[in-house]
């Protein structure tokens, strides 16, 4: 859909000489799909965007004075605005004839400083003063002609464009501390300005000097200020200023880079440091270094600063036929980079590191007597010194007569102990078990093999003698249920046999049983893999049977019928009742290992008889599982 715009050229006012940028102003809502193709002036040229252009800047170049001794070397400053220093490069450095010179910033045009060079062998104080209020150089005019050292100079006036009349003034005084300086030397003198003066900017209106830049600020109401924020800018004359991040500016700020002097012992090595304020020094880094001659020194990555240091060896006193180690003692400022790489003697013998040498160290080991009785045995220990223990092992033994004993890997010391059976008190017809005590410090090692009575009989651990029997009894309880739920009848077995005790069957008294059934789970009648008798939908029928459950030992095969028979009992639902349990328990925890089959009862009865749903869940650090039934 076509929309009817008009692009828009504003007047830009600019100095002869100087670059100038015209802006096409496009309106927003057309802003994404319009771009200017090129420009025309009055003449009917047309300009075309071109990759190959540079924006021309205006900058000005400083060159420090440097004080120097005659016969030694000095390094001469180039100082380059920040804002073109990327694209600079100084071939031949300009020298500053002797005389006092005004430097005028041409990115900061309020500040001064005055340099003072001279070439005489003894040079006289050159003060570096700095001030950004134009009353201080009337101050500073009078110091600098009262004092002798300066008769001969010229002493700048404040420029005419620093006027005081285009600063709104406030009552303020100024401060400059004494320096105390020795004479061919530099001083720095600072000035002191009161804090509540040292930002010009109002609520309203930027004060600034003729020809330099100014920053104006937009007030928002702290209440809003999350809100509101500035869109474009508006002056007198009805021009609009958007705001633009296609455009690469920065705000110059002046700043001075200072190199200090550094004294050294002729033949040492220098380190010279170049001073950047902090302010700057995110965005100013050292390019190169240029000498007095022209010469340029670029960094490096392949330098080493060498460091003097004396490596010194100490004298060791040893007596004559034992080892002796020397030391070889490296300053720590250099022992991360200095290392050992032979030895020589007076002789001029080299001696280099070897990895198959041992420093011998000469030891004695010592056997302990040991007193034992006659007939007992006997365990001798060599005793070797703790700082070759690491290194040392005893190889063999050897006795008065010459004979050697080697050690094997097949020997046991043996170690005198005894059994011992305690008697147990038991009454006739019971099991009774005997226990053999035999001592610890040989228990890991001794094993009872067979048992021996009095007679002369022996008995040995066998499969069937290795169970002991006990007598049990199993019981079936009586049941009570709602006509038209579920029962369950469970075989009650004594704990102290339950590990080895399973149920094989279940038997009613009609002679009807019923065996456990690892895939058919659907019968009236269910044994369950843990051994109760489910009956499903049970009726009156029911009632009139008993059920006993069958038993098998595992370990002797022994199987048993319960003592007791249990019975259904039973009962009419009357009117509606909810599904309730038949004890207080709401949740069980079942242990089972990974592969077995395990039983889930859920023995809520209600009338009519309840339906019920499972449902799973399983925590995802795989520690347990939990089962809900959901009974309605």
């Amino acid at each position: 859909v076509p929309q009817q715009y008009s692009a828009e050229v504003l007047t830009e006012y600019v100095i002869r000489g100087n670059s100038a940028i015209l802006k096409c102003s496009i309106p927003s809502f057309v802003a994404d799909f319009v771009s200017v193709q090129a420009w025309v002036d009055s003449d009917g040229t047309l300009i075309y965007p071109s990759h190959n252009y540079v924006v021309h800047q205006s900058y000005h170049l400083e060159a420090l004075t440097q004080n120097v001794i005659r016969g030694n070397s000095a390094i001469m400053k180039c100082e380059i605005p920040s804002f073109v220093a990327d694209f600079f490069f100084t071939n031949h450095p300009s020298f500053i004839p002797p005389s006092l010179v005004v430097h005028q910033s041409s990115y900061n045009p309020t500040s001064f400083y005055f340099a003072f060079v001279s070439y005489s062998p003894i040079i006289p104080p050159s003060p570096i003063i700095k001030s950004l209020i134009p009353h201080l150089l009337l101050r500073l005019r009078q110091l600098f002609t009262n004092h002798p050292s300066f008769t001969n100079h010229q002493i700048p006036h404040p420029p005419p464009s620093a006027s005081p009349s285009s600063v709104v003034h406030q009552s303020y005084s100024l401060e400059a501390h004494n320096q105390n300086v020795i004479r061919g030397n530099s001083a720095i003198m600072k000035c002191e300005i009161p804090s509540f003066v040292a930002d010009f900017i109002e609520a309203d209106n930027e004060h600034v000097i003729r020809g330099n830049s100014a920053i104006v600020k937009c007030e928002i109401p702290s209440f809003v200020a999350d809100f509101v924020s500035v869109q474009a800018w508006v002056d007198s004359e009805g021009h609009t200023y958007y705001p633009s991040s296609s455009v690469a500016y920065v705000v110059p700020q002046s700043y001075l880079l200072e190199a200090e002097s550094e004294n050294v012992i002729r033949g040492n090595s220098a380190i010279l440091k170049c001073k950047i304020p902090s302010f700057v020094a995110d965005f100013v880094s050292v390019q190169a270094w240029v000498d007095s001659e022209g010469t340029n020194y670029y960094p490096s990555s392949s330098y080493v600063v060498p460091q003097g240091y004396l490596t010194q060896v100490v004298d060791e006193s040893v007596l004559r036929g034992n080892s002796a180690i020397i030391k070889c003692l490296i300053p720590s400022f250099v022992a991360d980079f200095v290392s050992v790489q032979a030895w020589v003697d007076g002789e001029g013998g080299s001696y280099y590191p070897s990895q198959n040498y041992v420093v011998s160290q000469p030891y004695l080991t010592q056997v302990l007597d040991e007193t034992v009785l006659t007939g007992n045995s006997a365990i001798f220990k060599c005793v070797i010194p703790s700082f070759v223990a690491d290194f040392v092992s005893v190889e063999a033994w050897e006795d008065l007569e010459g004979k050697s004993y080697i050690t094997s890997n097949h020997y046991v010391v043996a170690q005198t102990y005894v059994t011992r059976v305690i008697d147990e008190d038991v009454l006739a017809g019971n099991s009774a078990i005997f226990k053999c005590m035999i001592p610890s410090f040989v228990a890991d090692f001794v094993s009872v093999q067979s048992w021996t009575d009095s007679e002369g009989l022996m008995y040995t651990p066998g499969r069937q003698s290795s169970v002991v029997a006990q007598p049990y009894e199993t019981r079936v309880a009586d049941e009570f249920v709602i006509r038209g739920n579920a029962a369950i009848l469970k075989c009650s077995i004594p704990s102290f046999v339950a590990d080895f005790v399973n149920v094989q069957a279940w038997v009613t008294d009609q002679g009807v049983t019923y065996y456990p059934s690892p895939h058919n789970y659907d019968g009236k009648y269910l044994v369950l893999p843990s051994g109760e008798l489910h009956i499903r939908s049970v009726t009156s029928e029911d009632g009139f049977k008993s059920y006993k459950c069958r038993t098998v030992h595992r370990l002797t095969q022994e199987t048993r019928l319960s003592a007791t028979a249990g019975r259904l009992v039973i009962s009419e639902g009357v009117g509606l009742s909810a599904p309730r349990l038949p004890s207080r328990d709401r949740a069980h925890n079942f242990q089972v290992e990974s592969g077995l089959t395990t039983t889930l009862l859920c023995e809520a009865q209600a009338h009519p008889s309840p339906v019920t749903r499972f449902e799973l869940y399983t925590r995802i650090s795989i520690v347990f599982t939990m089962l809900w039934f959901l009974v309605r």
